[in-house]
């Protein structure tokens, strides 16, 4: 989206002596020198309001509201519209294809998702007839708009180098240890769909599988923090006289890096990179990662996913507020076969920014995770707040409970069942089902 602006310089001129003797002609050189600079500061005026400028209806990115892209200034990899056609089974994809490209207005397919039996197609024009006339062509299951999603991210400044973790000792984790430490089996056990990872001491080892869905190759380098940090707390390596242990210290990760070279979040990445997650073996995927809106294509994913014994945890949101706000549904945490985590404080309270609402199942350590990071060159540690944080504690317990011989729906089940019930009793809208009994989640 491409913001234009102009400056337009215009002298003082302010009645003097010479306007006073002659004032028909000031008027007229006044009049005359003033409307260009009118004329080109009203174009600019409605160059930044215009259609083109207005708000990307796909979502945010993170530093959405610091970046002011100039004009030609390379986008992301996708079109500003992109458009994702589901083909209906046995459909000759490239009839199909072709069909698309000449009904819809500027269609031009961008990428292909195999394992999604889908193509994402750039368009031109109003983006909702696009849609409409791509699934009136013959071979098209549904078409939707691509959208953008963002990280749930909320970092408090507090940095620690030897910092408490306290989520451990919450969850009595040593004793959840004796019986499993979330080593399932060979290859990945917990898929971190995220930022990407940098090489940490406290992670070394730990990433046995990776890929990177904006590049397509299997190097899941970083763009942000986020992911390392997610990581750390999931999996982090433990009696290694350094920093911290992670809540599955013996399972191993496949890390899928799922933002674009230019820093966004599509939802067609996040399942290309779930796919391959769910082919490379792991039984659990985390996502602290969010949409605003339901995407077909990414409940599909997880219906495939599920399908295959994997269990899907995401984070609730962060939108809440102490002044009446309970945030609103995020996606894939209100998905269907998606546990959404909400975050709790060491007093044993809601984290006031943790979202409330249905798509909570869960609630777990999110406030003041010291986890790993990395800063101006070096691994280091940091705490940060969030449901981001509180989402790979209920991941990694769940690997635990998967490496005691747990099947996706028993493990689901204990989780659930044998929570702490804070709050109302019963199933509410801030803690879910309680907050996470790690024990009881792995014990039989």
């Amino acid at each position: 989206m491409d913001l234009y602006g102009g400056l337009v310089h215009c002298p003082d001129r302010s009645p003097g002596t010479y306007f006073a003797l002659w004032p028909p002609l000031a008027l007229l050189i006044a009049t005359l020198l003033l409307l260009p600079a009118i004329a080109l500061r009203g174009d600019a005026e409605r160059r930044i309001a215009g259609p083109g400028n207005a708000a990307d209806p796909r979502g945010s990115h993170p530093g959405a509201g610091e970046r002011a892209t100039l004009p030609n200034d390379p986008q992301d990899a996708k079109s500003p519209h992109s458009v994702i056609v589901r083909y209906s089974k046995g459909a000759d994809e490239e009839e199909v294809s072709s069909a698309i490209e000449e009904r819809v207005e500027g269609a031009r397919s961008e990428e292909d998702l195999k394992t999604a039996n889908a193509e994402i197609f750039a368009v031109k024009g109003p983006v909702n007839d696009a849609v409409r006339t791509a699934e009136a062509v013959a071979g098209v299951k549904y078409a939707e708009e691509s959208q953008r999603g963002s990280l749930l991210f909320n970092p408090d400044d507090r940095l620690y180098k030897r910092g408490k973790q306290w989520g451990p000792q919450k969850l009595i984790a040593k004793k959840a240890w004796e019986i499993s430490r979330g080593d399932i089996g060979p290859g990945p056990d917990i898929g971190i769909l995220d930022t990407g990872y940098f090489r940490h001491p406290d992670l070394r080892g730990k990433v046995v599988s990776e890929y990177d869905c904006g590049s397509n190759d299997d190097r899941a380098d970083p763009v942000r923090v986020h992911g390392t940090h997610v990581a750390g707390i999931a999996a982090a390596v433990a009696d290694n006289k350094r920093g911290i242990t992670g809540i599955a210290p013996g399972a191993d990760l496949f890390f899928g890096q799922v933002f674009t070279e230019d820093g966004y979040l599509l939802v067609e990445n996040l399942v290309q990179c779930g796919d391959v997650a769910m082919k490379r073996g792991v039984k659990v995927i985390s996502i602290s990662l969010a949409f605003k809106w339901k995407s077909r294509l990414l409940q599909e994913a997880v219906d495939r996913w599920n399908d295959h014994g994997i269990n899907v945890v995401a984070a609730a949101g962060n939108d809440a507020s102490p002044y009446g706000s309970q945030g609103h549904p995020l996606y894939p945490a209100a998905s269907e076969g998606v546990i959404g985590v909400t975050a709790t404080t060491e007093t044993n309270t809601r984290l006031p920014s943790s979202s409330v609402g249905y798509w909570v199942d869960v609630a777990a350590p999110g406030e003041a995770i010291v986890s790993t990071s990395f800063e101006r060159g070096h691994p280091t540690y940091e705490s940060i707040s969030g449901t981001s944080q509180a989402t790979p504690h209920v991941a990694a317990a769940l690997a635990c409970a998967r490496a005691n011989g747990k099947g996706r729906f028993e493990a689901q089940r204990d989780l659930f069942e044998r929570a702490y019930d804070w709050g109302r009793p019963g199933r509410d809208k801030y803690f879910g089902h309680g907050s996470l009994n790690m024990l009881g989640t792995v014990r039989r």
